[in-house]
C-alpha cells in the first residue's frame, strides 16, 4: 500500500495543504514593512535581472543563433518603452519581442 502512486499523491496533497494552512495562519502575524522583506525584494529583483541578462547576452539556447546586436537592440528598446510607459511591463515586453522579431525577419530576408 505504501508504494502505491495514489497513496503517495494523497500524502503529498495533504502535506502541501498543511503547509499552506500554516502559512495562512502565520501570514496574518507578519509585518510586511520589516526591513528583511525589503531585502528579500531587492535580492529577488537582482536574481531576475541577472538571469535575464544571462539569458539574453550569454544565450545558451536557440537564441544564441541570433546576432548579439539584435538582442541588445531589443533589450534597449524594451527598457526604453518600459520607462516611457510609466513602468508598464506588458508594453516593455511586447515592444522588445516585436523589435527582436522585426530584426530577425529582416536578417532572414537579407535586409
Amino acid at each position: 500500500m505504501t508504494g502505491s502512486p495514489w497513496f503517495l499523491l494523497f500524502i503529498a496533497f495533504f502535506v502541501t495543504l498543511a503547509w499552506r494552512a500554516f502559512g495562512v495562519v502565520v501570514a496574518g502575524r507578519i509585518d510586511v514593512e520589516m526591513p528583511i522583506f525589503a531585502w528579500f525584494g531587492c535580492v529577488t529583483r537582482a536574481l531576475v535581472c541577472g538571469l535575464m541578462v544571462r539569458g539574453v547576452f550569454v544565450a545558451p539556447t536557440g537564441l544564441a543563433a541570433s546576432p548579439l546586436e539584435d538582442r541588445a537592440i531589443a533589450v534597449v528598446v524594451a527598457i526604453g518603452v518600459f520607462l516611457l510607459r510609466k513602468r508598464n511591463v506588458l508594453w516593455g515586453v511586447l515592444s522588445g519581442i516585436g523589435v527582436f522579431g522585426v530584426l530577425a525577419l529582416c536578417r532572414s530576408n537579407g535586409l
